[in-house]
This record gives structure tokens, sequence and C-alpha cells, in this order.
């Protein structure tokens, strides 16, 4: 297991994400629903981390904006 810096061009990540935010927008209250896009996940200023399993990604995975608060995106490390 490692952690990486992730610029979020995998598709492992992408795919990754994408069943995340699918699930938990099937589990979660609709006023919990906080999950940011890709898009805005590679905003200058975002930097992500992945957590590797050889080439799977793994939860957690953390985004941390500059001048911000830490955005668990499945999970906290």
């Amino acid at each position: 297991m490692k952690i990486v810096m992730d610029d979020l061009s995998g598709p492992q990540i992408a795919e990754f994400l994408d069943e995340h935010v699918q699930q938990m927008r099937s589990i979660t209250p609709l006023e919990s629903k906080h999950a940011l896009n890709l898009d805005a996940l590679r905003e200058p200023g975002v930097t992500f981390w992945s957590v590797m399993e050889g080439n799977a990604v793994s939860e957690p995975v953390n985004a941390i904006k500059a001048g911000s608060a830490v955005y668990p995106c499945a999970g906290i490390v």
C-alpha cells in the first residue's frame, strides 16, 4: 500500500470516484450530499491523494484545497 499525490488523469481513479459517488448518493440523505466532480478536484490549488494497492485505488482518498479544509472523498487518511 502506498499514498500518492494523484493528478486524477488515470482511469482507475475516475472509475473509483464515479462508483463512490454513485454509492454515496444512494445511501446518503439529500442534505448531506457534498461531492466534488473530477473537474472541481482538478482545479488549481487542489491537491489530491490516493491510496494505491498495486494498480488499484483503495479507500481512503482525500483532497485539500489551499486555504481550505480537508475534503474527504472516501474517508479520512
